[in-house]
């Protein structure tokens, strides 16, 4: 199941509580300060994502920030099953090759759980639903 969500303001960002566990794509089209990149990747890590990808603006310190987020949960320790992450950030491909990635690639967390669940949350000026969603039925 694909869900798409607009964010054109990243300082207001809150995900409603989606089916869990599922996959995200993170889209970035706007600057976004470091605390607010973190304060996202906790949002989205608390939610019950286990696949991560970035596409756009500083995808790797995004990626970089979701593994950050996430190894701090393991503390002294192992990270628990229920924070556990896969991240992969998508700098120089197409919007069209992530969302193939997306759907036909990360279809499972590090531990063999079926994700069938993709969240789309594209950070910026413009929505683009329409074609998120016409690349995605593409793929």
């Amino acid at each position: 199941m694909l869900a798409y969500m607009f964010v054109k303001n990243a300082e207001s960002f809150a995900l409603a509580t989606p089916q869990v566990p599922f996959r995200c794509v993170l889209l970035v089209d706007c600057f976004v300060t470091r605390q607010t990149m973190r304060a996202i990747c906790e949002g989205i890590t608390d939610a019950g994502c286990r696949y991560a990808m970035t596409w756009g603006r500083n995808s790797e310190d995004w990626h970089d920030t979701f593994d950050l987020v996430v190894c701090e949960y393991a503390g002294a320790g192992e990270v628990p099953p229920n924070k556990h992450m896969i991240t992969t950030w998508h700098d120089g491909e197409s919007l069209g090759d992530v969302i193939v990635f997306a759907k036909r690639v990360a279809t499972t967390s590090s531990q063999g759980v079926e994700l069938a669940n993709l969240i789309v949350i594209d950070l910026g000026e413009v929505e683009r639903g329409a074609l998120v969603k016409s690349l995605y039925e593409q793929a």
